[in-house]
Formats: structure tokens, sequence, C-alpha cells
């Protein structure tokens, strides 16, 4: 049994190979503290879980972490769309985003790799960039099979 400040191996691991994923530089600096620190507990609460996609989309606090809003998970999450687009006979995707903080970001991202992910495989794919909720919808017409609201988080990074 470990210490009460000793993460556990595994939980060190997976944090490590986030660390390695992670293409945001604040919650690289985040985590790499939470590593230092050598709390379990917080460890733990970031990476015992995924942060889920819902009907309202990605919700949750911000920060390092697969149990949090970041960059990594906006990507991956992406990814499954792209995927599941891909073998359930292509769409298209429209992402919007706000003036939330990152939301611009993480609107970019999804864009970047429903752009890649599909220009892969034979499906059309229009990301479109529109600001604001009532462009988003007027964008979507009959057009996208999802709407992807990336700007649903709460709390900011210190």
């Amino acid at each position: 049994m470990h210490a009460m400040d000793e993460p556990e191996p595994d939980l060190l691991a997976r944090a490590r190979a986030w660390l390695a994923e992670d293409p945001d530089p604040d919650t690289r600096a985040e985590l790499r503290q939470i590593i230092a620190s050598g709390d379990r507990t917080e460890l733990a609460d970031r990476f015992d879980g995924r942060l889920e996609f819902g009907t309202a989309g990605l919700r949750g606090a911000m920060g390092a972490g697969s149990n949090r809003m970041n960059q990594l998970v906006v990507i991956r999450t992406a990814a499954g769309l792209a995927a599941y687009l891909n073998a359930n006979g292509g769409g298209s995707v429209v992402v919007g985003y706000d003036a939330r903080h990152k939301s611009r970001q993480f609107a970019e991202d999804t864009a970047d790799v429903a752009r890649v992910l599909t220009e892969k495989n034979p499906v059309a794919a229009e990301s479109l960039l529109q600001k604001g909720s009532a462009d988003l919808s007027h964008a979507i017409g009959d057009k996208a099979r999802f709407r992807v609201n990336v700007f649903r988080q709460r709390g900011t990074l210190a």
C-alpha cells in the first residue's frame, strides 16, 4: 500500500502519459506541479474517469486530465466523433464557439480533427467555425448530422 501523499504507480503512469500528449502548455504546467506535489487525491480526481460527452456537449471543470475540460479531451472526443461518422455513412460537422475561455481553441481543434480524419475517408467534411449560437444555428440548416458545442465548461485555469 502506498502512503497517502504518494500516487499509485499506474495513476502516476497515466498522468505522465497524459503529460506527454497534452498540447496545451497551461495544462502541462498544471499537471507537472500536481505530479511533483505527489497529491494522489488530486491525480485520482483527474484521471479515475473520463469527461463524458452528453446532451449538452462536453461539460466539466477546466484543467489537466481525462476528467477535466481541456484540449486533449476535446481532440480525443472529436476523433471519436469523426470515427463514428466514418463508420456510419459520413456526414458534416458544424463547430461553434463563443467568448468563453479557450472556446475558440477547442472549436479550432475540433474542426481540424474532423477535417483531417474525414479527408482520409470518403466523407464530405464541412467544418465551419461560427461565432455565436445564432450564427451556428443558421449555418447548420440541413447540412450537419451533429452540432458540436465545445464551449460548455465550468471554471477557468488559474
